[in-house]
């Protein structure tokens, strides 16, 4: 990002992606993880450690319940 002039991003992520998992309910982690739709947590979860590592200023909004 910081190779393009890119200074600040902002995203919309979901509950339970990155460190945020430990919070969910552990029914909800079930069913995550026995459905198809853990692939998209995955992504969440590798945008997440890009972004927070990166040198670029960031925010991350995440939904709740």
């Amino acid at each position: 990002m910081s190779e393009l002039g890119i200074r600040r991003i902002v995203l919309t992520s979901s509950q339970g992606a990155g460190g945020d998992w430990a919070r969910l309910n552990p029914l909800v982690k079930a069913f995550i993880k026995m459905s198809n739709i853990k692939a998209g947590f995955d992504d969440h979860t590798g945008v997440d450690e890009v972004v927070r590592t990166s040198d670029t200023d960031w925010t991350v909004a995440r939904p709740s319940l």
